[in-house]
């Protein structure tokens, strides 16, 4: 995540859409202490489909692949 979302509906949306386990407290926390890791070791391609999935929500996240 690349800037804070702080919106508890946003923060179940994000949680829902990427199939997080992280509880909303946990995603708010982290959202409070940017950068944060939501998800590692998934193709590029499934990671770009998910953030189109959030609609402008998805501006709030930055993708980065990392070898």
């Amino acid at each position: 995540m690349a800037k804070p979302v702080e919106d508890p509906k946003e923060l179940i949306k994000l949680k829902n859409v990427l199939g997080l386990e992280l509880s909303i407290k946990d995603l708010l926390f982290g959202s409070k202490n940017l950068p944060f890791v939501l998800m590692t070791n998934i193709p590029n391609g499934i990671a770009e489909t998910l953030v189109e999935k959030l609609g402008h929500l998805g501006e709030k996240i930055e993708l980065k692949s990392v070898k």
